[in-house]
């Protein structure tokens, strides 16, 4: 199998992670990893997807034999999109023996499961909490248990500033979710953009009537419109820019990157729209065509978003870590995972290759997507420094 061929550690096709060295490590047959991500609650589809592309990688691994012979068994749980759930399924996770917790998915979730993290002392890893400061304290120190496999907003947010100035628009006006996503992506925005911003108005991730802020900025005189938030309320907001008249460049973050985004508008109004993604279906790497072949084998059809390709990275981010583990002889404990992660580099899948950083955040590319009638049709990637 070649699932990980382009993976630069020892023993990275799918058959050696069945089989390749190492005493076997831990008194069962089963390795469990927890699962911890919104499937229900007002960001779902990030969840969902997520999910499905952890179950698609673990299948795939399970039916080549597992890691060293061993299993790997999911225990999914559902954090609805609600703090005080992340908090008690992080828990409720560890206490079922899970040696690492994917999840959750957006960046103030993630935040409530790294706390608990550092008490459980399991590692738990999102592949799309973009907050520059999710992995550390409040002292700047890296949280021992909580790491991201994405990009950040800082560098999102600097690449969508840059991207504007590129296409010659020097003028913008900017919309950003209050939330933490949004002013981490607006801080990151505001520092790189060498333009002028005409107008900046914030709205909350429940909003669905955008004609205030709308009307108010009618009259401003700009290039493009810079929208910063999730797929829900930015999908609502572009919807009603776009239906009364405003045919105006859309610039976005990964927050746009999801089918839901494109039912909310509709594909007809999604020309001239840009937005930073982690994963493209645009292009002709092998290995991405591939899984895309094989997601639609396993999905009806469904082609993969960029939150599926995260999900299906991440759960082989993990495996590739308990592989190392079990190769050294150790036993499969949280904390000797933990370690692993820590000691990845340059493993590459479908999203990108990246090694982890001392701050536990991925060191990665970035991509800038263009929609014409709702497709991707276009795709320029920005390497990470």
């Amino acid at each position: 199998m070649k699932r990980f061929r382009k993976v630069a550690v020892a023993c990275m096709s799918m058959a050696m992670l069945a089989g390749c060295g190492g005493e076997e490590s831990a008194n069962t047959d089963e390795i469990v990893i927890g699962v911890n991500y919104e499937l229900t609650g007002n960001v779902a589809q990030y969840g969902i997807a997520h999910r499905d592309g952890i179950q698609m990688a673990v299948d795939e691994i399970n039916a080549d034999g597992g890691i060293n012979g061993k299993k790997i068994k999911l225990v999914i749980k559902d954090n609805k999109s609600e703090a005080a759930e992340v908090s008690a399924m992080s828990e409720l996770l560890a206490n079922e023996g899970a040696v690492a917790i994917l999840g959750p998915a957006t960046t103030g979730a993630t935040a409530q499961a790294f706390a608990v993290a550092s008490n459980t002392k399991v590692p738990t890893i999102s592949a799309s909490a973009t907050g520059d400061s999710v992995t550390l304290d409040k002292d700047g120190n890296t949280l021992p248990y909580g790491f991201i496999t994405c990009f950040t907003d800082s560098y999102q947010g600097g690449a969508i500033a840059e991207f504007a100035i590129e296409k010659g628009y020097n003028r913008v006006l900017v919309f950003h979710d209050t939330n933490d996503y949004g002013k981490g992506l607006l801080n990151a925005f505001e520092k790189s953009y060498k333009g002028e911003i005409v107008s900046t108005e914030g709205f909350n991730t429940d909003d669905k009537d955008f004609s205030s802020i709308i009307t108010k900025n009618a009259d401003q005189d700009y290039d493009a419109v810079v929208i910063l938030g999730y797929y829900e309320a930015s999908g609502q907001l572009v919807k009603q820019l776009r239906k009364g008249g405003n045919d105006k460049p859309i610039l976005g973050p990964d927050g746009f990157d999801d089918s839901r985004f494109i039912d909310l508008v509709g594909a007809d109004d999604l020309n001239n729209v840009y937005f930073t993604t982690h994963f493209t279906t645009v292009g002709d790497d092998e290995v991405v065509q591939k899984f895309i072949a094989d997601f639609a084998e396993k999905y009806d059809g469904a082609t993969p978003g960029a939150f599926h390709a995260l999900g299906y990275d991440e759960a082989y981010f993990v495996a590739d870590a308990i592989k190392r583990v079990m190769d050294d002889g150790k036993d499969v404990t949280p904390e000797n995972v933990k370690e692993a992660l820590e000691n990845t580099k340059s493993f590459s899948m479908v999203t990108g290759t990246f090694s982890m950083g001392k701050d536990h955040q991925a060191k990665k590319s970035i991509k800038v997507v263009e929609l014409q009638n709702g497709k991707q049709v276009n795709a320029t990637t920005v390497e990470a420094e």
